[in-house]
């Protein structure tokens, strides 16, 4: 009998009204696309691809040892990638780079197959644009990522479910208008 996987990954949630700001621009702005839940915006860390389900608390422990450091996300920039509808930082943080490096660096040396293209940031907004050209402003949003996790990708809206998550101690949200 196969053991059941999952496909797992580590991401910075984007707080609730930056995620309902963001939700609502897209919809509007590109009525033909796949939304994403408000609640399943976010920036990812490391992508794990499939694994076993048993793994999740290994995976868990080798992340509970990082601390998060102080990271200010300033998203602003609309690009399209193939069919995805993202949202890019204006400037990448050091304090982002040097975090994700280090979760790589830990799982990949735990032996856990983890994605090695280099690291973008990126917030996908929608999926399936089709023709449509990207245009329109987003709204301006910059948050203090307070807290992190593991999550994986499930059936139905909300796409992505929660199995831990850490949180630093001296985090704030805001929304900027733009």
């Amino acid at each position: 009998m196969n053991e059941p996987s999952l496909r797992l990954f580590f991401a910075l949630p984007c707080p609730g009204p930056a995620a309902e700001a963001l939700a609502a621009w897209a919809r509007a702005n590109y009525p033909g696309a796949r939304h994403l839940h408000p609640s399943d915006l976010h920036v990812t860390l490391a992508f794990l691809g499939n694994q076993p389900a048993s793994s999740v608390p290994r995976v868990i422990e080798l992340a509970a040892g990082l601390s998060l450091p102080d990271i200010t996300l300033k998203l602003s920039i609309t690009e399209r990638w193939k069919n995805l509808l993202v949202l890019l930082p204006e400037a990448v943080p050091d304090s982002l780079l040097a975090f994700q490096t280090s979760l790589q660096e830990r799982l990949a040396s735990a032996g856990l197959n983890v994605d090695r293209r280099p690291y973008r940031p990126h917030l996908t907004l929608a999926r399936g644009l089709g023709d449509a050209p990207v245009s329109g402003t987003p709204p301006r949003v910059a948050w203090q990522a307070r807290q992190w996790g593991l999550y994986h990708s499930v059936q139905g809206q909300p796409r992505y479910q929660l199995l831990a998550n850490w949180s630093s101690v001296s985090g704030r949200n805001s929304l900027f208008a733009h």
